[in-house]
């Protein structure tokens, strides 16, 4: 699973891709079956809407691609690779039906909301906020969670900084 805040490579998935194929690549060794293959999958949380050209990409939050063909897209090589996209600020803004996914959503998206999370009743979900509760009351782990989030805004004033000096 990776969350990203921001497009990485091209569109936003060529790394998502490239590392999703990587982990199909490396389950077999020379002369081994292909049949004992499992499946690779790819669950990318975005938090940014990556697809808008389109009334309907701006509508839709929740992708699953899969090898399929052009012309006939009912025609498919399986599910041995699949990447999976969801779109955190567009699925919350749209609404879900009640339910897991939704609930899921809720937590990335409105974790620090106290009210918000009290309305979620997918226990996973809630486990999930009574850990988060644990680790902020232990004063190391709220330091480490300082540091890691100053390091990922450095990484993206770098990178912008870096995109103006090509201009």
């Amino acid at each position: 699973m990776l969350t990203c805040r921001y497009a990485v490579t091209g569109p936003g998935t060529s790394g998502g891709v490239f590392y999703l194929a990587r982990t199909l690549g490396s389950q077999l060794s020379a002369g081994e079956d292909c049949q004992e293959l499992r499946a690779s999958v790819g669950l990318h949380l975005l938090d940014f809407d990556l697809f808008t050209e389109t009334a309907a990409e701006r509508e839709q939050a929740i992708w699953r691609f899969e090898m399929r063909d052009e012309r006939q897209p009912k025609i498919s090589l399986g599910n041995v690779l699949q990447m999976s996209l969801i779109e955190l600020n567009k699925a919350d803004r749209l609404g879900l039906p009640e339910g897991p996914l939704r609930a899921w959503i809720t937590f990335f998206k409105h974790w620090q909301e106290e009210l918000t999370m009290a309305n979620v009743a997918h226990e996973p979900v809630k486990r999930a906020m009574s850990r988060i509760r644990e680790l902020s009351a232990d004063e190391e782990t709220r330091r480490l969670a300082f540091v890691r989030e100053r390091a990922l805004r450095d990484e993206v004033s770098l990178l912008n900084d870096a995109r103006r000096e090509e201009a």
